[in-house]
């Protein structure tokens, strides 16, 4: 059986190579390039999304249209603040890009956005490559670590 989960690197121009077995179960990979979306689950846990998941989804149609930001007065007064997390929806989801580039170092590679929310991803981290309900979630190690490190009784009980 093939594994869902995979490591990679992150390298120059915060590019990551996605492991053939993990490409291979994407059916939206064709061509050389795909726009596609990384939703920012919580820092350190990014979902790849492609434009017909985002597209069917209310919820997401509605984070798009909040970070396109809004000229529109709210008639709030200065004391009163639209709440910190609602200001930041947009944020949550930002565009990429993934690109198939030929030998050698065959295979698709994503490219993560700089304005990606949460603390940078650095040349040379490693990161975790999770498929999970059919999406790809990026991981960072600390929040791999963090959650591998729960005891498997509280997991599945």
């Amino acid at each position: 059986m093939t594994p869902c989960y995979g490591r990679a690197k992150v390298t120059e121009g915060r590019r990551i190579q996605l492991p053939a077995h993990i490409s291979a179960r994407l059916p939206q990979l064709s061509g050389n390039e795909v726009a596609a979306w990384l939703f920012v689950v919580k820092f350190g846990r990014y979902r790849l999304l492609f434009p017909d998941q985002v597209e069917a989804s209310e919820t997401f149609a509605a984070i798009l249209e909040r970070g396109k930001g809004s000229d529109a007065v709210d008639h709030r007064t200065p004391f009163e603040a639209v709440p910190s997390a609602l200001v930041a929806l947009g944020a949550r989801l930002q565009p990429v890009t993934l690109c198939f580039k030929g030998p050698p170092g065959a295979g698709w590679r994503l490219v993560v956005p700089r304005e990606l929310p949460g603390r940078a991803m650095q040349v040379g981290e490693s990161v975790y490559l999770f498929l999970s309900d059919g999406y790809l979630e990026v991981w960072q190690e600390e929040e791999a670590a963090e959650a591998m490190a729960r005891p498997l009784e509280e997991v599945m009980p």
